[in-house]
């Protein structure tokens, strides 16, 4: 019985080799005729009966003669015909057999299909098509891995070497090693190609390196890195798994960077000479390159801060050396409005505007140049811009020495771009560029509240100033300012905006109100109005001469100054817009009372605060012989929103004290009854036209000059606080006479000024091209005797209307210059001079009658005052109430902290102002214990509970 199932087997398994031997046959090309759809049909029911036979279990035995069918034909077919090949050969043979092998496993699935979906699936055994190509892998696979894998190396490093390669055999020998592992399950792709791969990988860039490094430019050797790399991503793109990458980019990146990273970036073409010759494509393919290697990135950010520091240091460079460096610059003439010394900088010893507004336009320069780099070079990585951070905080919170610090270098140097846009008369683009690089600058000051107050008394000048303020410039840095320091901080500078804007209207309701009380009448430009004495028509034809004496004067002007340069040219065009502007506001308002002969038009302004308001005024008068009225412009300025401007005790002329009382009459009129005006003329400004004599020092008269008058003749108009011009009022005598001379101690006993004012005042005017000369105790100048100038002096003492006859001065607005001294006893650095004169009691000073300027307006240099001691104290002030209020708040929410969570959070909270000292924090924090605000735990005394 048994003997004949086995013989049914045996007949129905030759039927079924058959088969498979006539698909072998076709495949190895022995047979022409394939076998057809119908035969595999044939051979597939032929499989189901064997495997359906109920008297005996032929599925086993169908299983095996699966796999002995794959076996004969991978020992007798495929393993010869690879065993003798090489190389190239041996690959192309490798893929053919494998073609072979799908097609014949593919039928012999069919074949034996019922077996494979029933009892393979019921036995939970592998598919017959995994086993078919595991029995590949086993029987010709692991015999010729090695010399298949070795021959795929060979072709990829000739590819490497630029050798050409059929690059569809590799492609397809890959392609074999991922198949294979797929539909054998076995790890054929990593363990036996990858692994090799990439030691064969290493072993080629380590010799290429070391070959590299000594032959290439950092640039070179980096531009082959990159090129090797790209290489590398096209082989895994078109030939390798995707997920071999990594691997691969980690072992290229290791043996051509990593290993050679200090000697690279350290070559003579490394990364501080791109750095400084700014080859920004180097340095991004020099990122690209490190950035996937970890910690790569350290060594380069090191070299990227020394640089900057590097740099900065020749922008800022030592304290010393810049003042060493600077030590041949004078400081600038008043009549230039580009650049003012930082505040609390000597006047008399520090450098000029330009020293440091080239330091601050460098180090602008600089920082865009490292925003650059890390923006278009390194991606915005937060190594590099913590790189920026640090080095840039260093600098701008950095001492100066006499210059000062960043903090105020930067308020200066945005003190000045307001100023340039304040000339143009609108918002240039230029300007708001810059503009915008300094705002990017304040995020690296610790101290922005210094910055805040020093911005705020820059602007007060500004808008105090007698020209006209960039509205549009103004607000649009306001709003920088509030993004970075919050609205609180800059609430008081939109409020000291808001007052200007109510200034017009105010000054229109002032000159009705003079109009309507008959303290002024209306004149036309040219001729009178009908019905007016001789005396207004005189002071028209008068006015008339002087303005044809102008323009003469100004025809000469341009002659002389064709060669001058472009900046000379456009102050010269600027002063005479506003010489005309002068001559409108003169010519709009005349006083009733008589004309003297020889007279000139003042103008003056004054400022005044109050217990809610402040004030500054302009006036203009035209009679030294009676009480006259000013033309005034008065700027009313709340209390409160503007710094504190100091108050000096003041004896005002007559004229100008009438235009006072007349603002004040009106402001308690018409405006507000319950506010009290006070004046502070620390911060008015004059106007003075003055004649001085045609001849410059050193030049004699004429042979035929036989009267004094023929001398009279240079007309200049003096720009002045009010306290130098009511100084200079003192001084003020019949043209061409022999001038009045006065003591120190009498000039501060007329003006009622505090002695050291007085010298700051006496000192600004006098030197050796001042409108005032100082002589020593005891001599004498101007001609006369001693007594006669002692009479003279006296004769000024009452400061009346009769000490003004023959007054040729003309009086106008203050400009308040922002430069300061430390010493208020020294004289502000002259052209020509440069000496630092002390005042001693019995100095006599008289008029300098040989004053000459090529500038017809002539700006007076200011009397310096140091202010940062006081705004650094204001500061002070206003942070002791900022750490109380954080404090405040703190408890207020958590209701119990300790000491140190108290500081952590008051750190956090005023972070964006400024940086609270830890001591400091603690002292409030006592403070506030007193007061009772806070109160300690009883049960931990390192605890604070708030007391409400």
């Amino acid at each position: 019985m048994d003997n004949k199932r086995n013989g049914y087997f045996e007949s129905e398994s030759l039927k079924l080799k058959e088969y498979c031997k006539k698909k072998i046959d076709f495949l190895e090309g022995k047979n022409e005729t394939p076998l057809t759809s119908a035969d595999e049909m044939l051979a597939y029911t032929l499989v189901f009966n064997i495997a359906n036979e109920k008297s005996m279990n032929y599925e086993v035995h169908l299983l095996k003669l699966y796999l002995t069918l794959l076996d004969d034909y991978l020992r007798t077919k495929v393993l010869p015909a690879l065993n003798k090949l090489e190389g190239q050969q041996l690959l192309e043979e490798m893929w053919v057999r494998w073609e072979m092998l799908q097609k014949l496993v593919t039928t012999l699935r069919v074949i034996f299909g019922y077996l494979d979906k029933h009892y393979i699936a019921r036995a939970k055994m592998k598919r017959l098509r995994v086993l078919g190509f595991q029995s590949f892998f086993e029987r010709v696979f692991s015999r010729l891995h090695s010399r298949f894998v070795l021959a795929v190396l060979q072709q990829i490093e000739a590819e490497r070497d630029k050798v050409p390669i059929k690059r569809e055999l590799v492609s397809n020998s890959i392609t074999l090693l991922l198949e294979l592992e797929k539909e054998s399950e076995k790890p054929v792709y990593r363990e036996y190609f990858e692994d090799v791969f990439i030691q064969h990988t290493q072993e080629y860039y380590r010799r290429l390196s070391q070959i590299w490094i000594r032959q290439k430019s950092c640039s070179s050797y980096l531009k082959d890195a990159e090129d090797c790399l790209g290489f590398e991503g096209k082989i895994v793109k078109d030939y390798l798994a995707g997920n071999s990458w990594n691997r691969l980019r980690k072992c290229v990146e290791s043996e051509l960077l990593r290993q050679h990273q200090s000697a690279l970036l350290n070559m003579d073409s490394g990364c501080m000479v791109m750095l400084c010759n700014n080859q920004k494509d180097d340095l991004i393919r020099l990122y690209n390159l490190y950035r996937h290697i970890e910690f790569a990135l350290g060594p380069i950010v090191k070299i990227f801060k020394d640089h900057l520091c590097s740099e900065g240091a020749k922008v800022l460079g030592d304290p010393s050396s810049t003042a060493r460096d600077s030590s041949n610059i004078t400081i600038s003439n008043a009549d230039d409005d580009s650049g003012k010394l930082p505040l609390g900088t000597s006047s008399s010893s520090s450098v000029l505007n330009v020293g440091f507004t080239a330091s601050v336009i460098r180090l602008l320069n600089l920082h865009d140049r490292a925003i650059s780099f890390v923006e278009n070079c390194f991606n915005h990585d937060k190594a590099f811009r913590d790189a920026v951070k640090e080095t840039f905080e260093a600098y701008c919170n950095r001492s100066l020495g006499s210059i000062g610090s960043g903090t105020d270098l930067l308020a200066c140097y945005n003190d000045d771009l307001l100023r340039q846009g304040r000339k143009s008369g609108h918002c240039d683009e230029s300007i708001k560029i810059k503009l915008d690089k300094v705002s990017q600058l304040l995020t690296y000051l610790n101290d922005k509240d210094v910055f805040a107050e020093l911005y705020r008394k820059l602007l007060s000048r500004r808008l105090l100033d007698q020209r006209k303020w960039n509205e549009e410039l103004e607000k649009s840095f306001l709003r920088r300012l509030k993004d970075q320091c919050g609205t609180q901080s800059v609430s008081k500078m939109e409020g000291m905006m808001r007052d200007l804007e109510r200034e017009r209207e105010q000054e229109q309701k002032f000159k009705e109100w003079l109009l309507r009380s008959g303290h002024y009448q209306r004149r036309e430009r040219r001729g009178g109005v009908g019905g007016r004495d001789d005396r207004f028509q005189k002071m028209d034809i008068e006015e008339e001469e002087r303005e044809k004496e102008k323009e003469k004067e100004k025809e000469g002007e341009r002659e002389r100054e064709k060669d001058e340069d472009e900046k000379d040219e456009e102050n010269e065009d600027e002063n005479e817009d506003e010489n005309e502007e002068d001559d409108d506001l003169n010519a709009y308002f005349t006083t009733l009372v008589p004309m003297e002969e020889e007279a000139g038009h003042k103008r003056s302004v004054g400022v005044a605060a109050s217990s809610s308001s402040s004030s500054s005024s302009s006036s203009s008068s035209v009679s030294p012989s009676s009480p006259v009225i000013m033309a005034l412009s008065v700027k009313v300025l709340t209390m409160g929103l503007w710094p504190v401007f100091k108050a000096l005790p003041v004896h005002l002329p007559l004229p100008m004290l009438h235009g006072t009382q007349l603002f004040e009459e009106f402001y308690t009129s018409c405006l507000s009854s319950h506010r009290r005006l006070a004046w502070i003329h620390s911060q008015g400004y004059v106007q003075i036209n003055s004649r001085f004599p045609k001849y410059a020092r050193g030049e004699g008269r004429g042979d035929n000059d036989t009267s004094g008058n023929n001398n009279i003749g240079n007309p200049k108009e003096l720009e002045a606080s009010t306290l130098q011009a009511v100084v200079l009022m003192l001084f003020n005598g019949p043209a061409m006479e022999p001038s009045v001379s006065l003591a120190f101690e009498d000039v501060y006993r007329l003006t009622h000024m505090p002695p050291e004012d007085t010298a700051r005042v006496l000192l600004s005017l006098s030197g050796p091209d001042g409108v005032l000369i100082k002589m020593a105790k005891g001599m004498s100048g101007g001609g006369g005797t001693d007594g006669e100038r002692d009479g003279e002096g006296g004769s000024n003492s009452d400061m009346d209307s009769s000490s003004m006859k023959n007054d040729n001065t003309n009086m106008g607005h203050v400009h308040h210059q922002p430069t300061t001294a430390n010493q208020t006893t020294h004289a502000p650095a002259q052209k020509g001079g440069g000496c630092h004169t002390l005042i001693v009691p019995g100095d006599i000073f008289t008029v300098n009658l040989a004053f000459t300027s090529r500038k017809r307006k002539v700006k007076l240099p200011i009397p310096s005052i140091d202010e940062k001691k006081k705004v650094i104290e204001d500061v002070d002030k206003d942070r002791r109430h900022a750490i109380d209020a954080a404090i405040v708040r703190i408890m207020k929410t958590k209701k119990v902290l300790k000491h140190q969570d108290i500081v952590k959070e008051v750190e956090m909270q005023l972070s964006k102002m400024f940086r609270p000292d830890p001591k400091q924090i603690k002292k409030r924090i006592e403070d506030l214990v007193e007061r009772e605000y806070i109160v300690r735990d009883s049960n931990n005394p390192e605890s604070f509970k708030y007391s409400a």
